[in-house]
């Protein structure tokens, strides 16, 4: 599966955050504390979300949802 972007609103660190992603090779560098962690918690909890979704609703293919939690 392949994320083209990912806004973040309210989580953790970040207020409102929106990153894209590259199709090849994507690389977070900084500081320490400076969210690199964070960015990938969003994406763990998006994924975990993402799956519990499609297992409720019966749909077993995964094109182009958008999961948007608020």
């Amino acid at each position: 599966m392949f994320i083209q972007a990912i806004h973040i609103i309210n989580f953790k660190s970040f207020q409102d955050v929106k990153i894209e992603f590259n199709s090849d090779v994507n690389i977070f560098t900084g500081k320490n504390n400076s969210g690199k962690t964070t960015v990938l918690e969003a994406l763990a909890l998006w994924q975990e979300c993402f799956a519990k979704l499609l297992l409720k609703t019966g749909h077993g293919k995964k094109d182009n949802y958008i999961l948007r939690l608020m």
